[in-house]
């Protein structure tokens, strides 16, 4: 009689216990998502042309924005969301060239970026909440309320941290109909690229190393809803929303970023659908792929979106127009 109970006995020890790990371990994980180091971003200064904007968001905030547009008829008009810490001054030196080809540009500061309006309770980071897609979705508002501008076709270019919100935001609003990243990621993946670069900080190394890989992703669960309760915001998955993401995607991404891995990359092109449709840039480093190829960066970058957006013009793309 004696056998059961001690079989008992020990499930219910290793429950406990197992109970106690995923406790005590989702929270320094949380803290670890919380405090990741900031990724490089590109430093821009003034462009002149653009057209100072402001575009209100939730709970009586705006965003500053800034709409550059050079040639007539225009094609489309492309959304930019710039990097974590970046800022819509950035736009002109990603997308320079298409404002040459004849699109538009409405590039805005996400809030507490920028010139937009800062919520001490919000310390953005990372990881793409609730607040990116809304910032994203009331730009969109913005453009289908404007009579000079709802006619045009939409697409949508983000960098980083932006251009997870922009896929995100794709899977929303059906009115953007293609969409570019540079140095994208899912946050799951790289959170758990993270987990194995730096476990050690956590626990001893060889134990998660050894633990099943449904376990650690468990883990890993727990953290980022911990996370989400002490922020007060919702992370925002691409696995939970793909389903809805139709549009043709372009996925651009430097074979030297030590942060967003080629690998990385891949695991975002099978997820989005976009394996046959990824650059990865030869010797570009984080956010740096245009620094490092500025031509042919252009070219494809401008092929995209007139092949996708289904603008008046398809005569072939000219090399001094995208140089």
């Amino acid at each position: 009689m004696l056998f059961p109970w001690i079989t008992v006995t020990v499930i219910l020890t290793l429950l406990l216990a197992d109970f106690v790990y995923r406790r005590i371990v989702s929270g320094r994980i949380s803290h670890l998502i919380e405090n990741v180091p900031l990724f490089g971003v590109v430093q821009a200064g003034e462009f002149s042309g653009g057209l100072a904007l402001q575009i209100p968001v939730a709970h009586g905030q705006e965003l500053a924005a800034c709409l550059y547009s050079r040639d007539q008829p225009c094609h489309g008009i492309i959304i930019f969301c710039p990097e974590l810490n970046g800022n819509r001054l950035g736009a002109m030196h990603y997308c320079a060239a298409l404002c040459e080809y004849g699109y538009s540009v409405l590039a805005f500061d996400f809030r507490n970026q920028g010139d937009s309006d800062f919520n001490p309770e919000y310390k953005p980071t990372p990881w793409v909440t609730n607040s990116e897609t809304e910032d994203v979705s009331a730009v969109v508002d913005y453009i289908i309320g404007d009579d000079n501008l709802k006619h045009l076709p939409i697409g949508i270019f983000g960098v980083s941290r932006g251009g997870c919100a922009a896929i995100l935001a794709a899977a929303q609003r059906p009115e953007i109909r293609s969409v570019t990243t540079d140095s994208a990621y899912s946050t799951r993946v790289l959170i758990n690229c993270f987990m194995l670069k730096f476990c050690r900080y956590i626990v001893p190394e060889w134990l998660f190393k050894r633990l099943p890989h449904w376990h650690n992703k468990i883990v890993v669960e727990q953290a980022l809803h911990r996370s989400s309760a002490r922020r007060g915001r919702v992370y925002r998955h691409l696995e939970d929303e793909v389903q809805n993401l139709t549009q043709p995607i372009l996925l651009i991404s430097g074979s030297r970023d030590s942060y967003v891995t080629p690998d990385t990359t891949h695991q975002l092109a099978s997820l989005v659908s976009a394996e046959d449709n990824t650059w990865i840039v030869n010797k570009a480093k984080h956010n740096r792929c245009r620094s490092n190829a500025p031509a042919e960066y252009d070219e494809r970058l401008v092929r995209h979106f007139r092949d996708t957006l289904l603008c008046e013009s398809t005569d072939p793309i000219r090399k001094d127009r995208v140089a």
